[in-house]
């Protein structure tokens, strides 16, 4: 059995783009015993996946912050002194940062990464014993199945058309405010307001949405600011509900239990592609270039950099995503 550590801290998107890779080798090197260090505000992401047997936390975000801080190195130096303990066989950083890199290089075993071509950070590639150049490195599923399949001896084995998450949801996870059988899941708050998108075009898009099926709508939200927005957009729409604060195993678990997602550009989309679900995603500022869900029918995304985004266009696309996952069903 080979022990390998996968260095993947952030962000939500990342992670989940690197399910898919997860997958690939669960499939193909079944001998791997895989560790995965990441931030731990995303640990309930590696979990997703069955294969990953251990999951670390390295919470650079908040060691920035106290970085002179006797108790950050502390812990730092602890977490160096686990990572070693273990004695993996070799480290994987599929982040391609000197952050990263930093981190895969605590574990004490030979580094395999992107080469200076493909890595996100030019330097970082200087700290691998093994560096690996892909192609289509904007499409960031593929990139990352890739670079796994390099390292693992399995390149002629994965399709480019043909791939899957195969996510499970753990069987403790309960939604004991969910009454519904049926209902969709509205994701519009965004790490960054320009790729928010307003307010009225969300009530407008319910409300028209509602029409169709009278499903209820759900509301996800994750601080202060983005429950304030969730309780205006559902004011006065009494089959729009706000979910109460839920983690990230639960906002899975409803995601996987709805009929469909339409969200902005955030992880949750991701999350939902990732769940093969309908689902729409809505970019009125942001490049849908490297974070585009996958080419399934059922699963689209409109806008990109300086454009407009219409409530006509995603009420549309969001019909047409519902009828193309119908279909795929009724064909099996």
């Amino acid at each position: 059995m080979m022990k390998v550590l996968l260095v993947r801290t952030s962000s939500m998107g990342d992670l989940i783009h690197t399910l898919y890779a997860v997958d690939d080798l669960a499939k193909y090197r079944p001998d791997i015993e895989l560790h995965w260090i990441c931030e731990e505000s995303f640990i309930n992401i590696p979990k997703l996946h069955p294969f990953v047997q251990k999951v670390i936390t390295f919470s650079w975000r908040e060691y920035r912050q106290k970085l002179w801080s006797l108790e950050t190195w502390n812990t730092m130096r602890a977490i160096k002194d686990l990572l070693r303990e273990e004695k993996y066989d070799m480290v994987v950083d599929s982040q391609g940062l000197i952050k990263s890199s930093m981190i895969a290089k605590f574990a004490k075993a030979p580094i395999h990464g992107f080469d200076e071509d493909c890595v996100r950070e030019k330097m970082a590639a200087k700290f691998y014993a093994h560096r690996y150049h892909v192609e289509e490195k904007d499409n960031v599923i593929w990139k990352n199945r890739q670079l796994f399949a390099l390292i693992f001896g399995y390149r002629d084995k994965i399709d480019r058309n043909q791939y899957a998450a195969n996510l499970v949801i753990p069987d403790e996870i309960h939604l004991d405010f969910l009454d519904y059988d049926h209902f969709h899941v509205a994701v519009h708050a965004a790490s960054q307001d320009c790729k928010l998108w307003p307010e009225d075009n969300w009530r407008a898009l319910l409300q028209k949405k509602y029409t169709d099926d009278a499903y209820p709508v759900l509301l996800t939200w994750g601080n202060e600011k983005e429950y304030q927005a969730s309780k205006r957009i559902a004011e006065g729409l009494d089959f729009v509900y706000v979910c109460p604060k839920i983690n990230l195993l639960e906002v899975a678990k409803l995601i996987d239990l709805s009929e469909s997602v339409v969200s902005v550009d955030t992880g949750l989309l991701h999350l939902a592609n990732a769940l093969d679900k309908p689902t729409v995603g809505i970019y009125p500022n942001s490049s849908t270039e490297n974070t585009r869900v996958e080419n399934r029918s059922w699963e689209q995304v409109l806008g990109g950099l300086n454009t407009t985004v219409t409530v006509d266009e995603v009420y549309k696309t969001w019909n047409e995503v519902l009828k193309k996952k119908i279909s795929k069903v009724l064909r099996k």
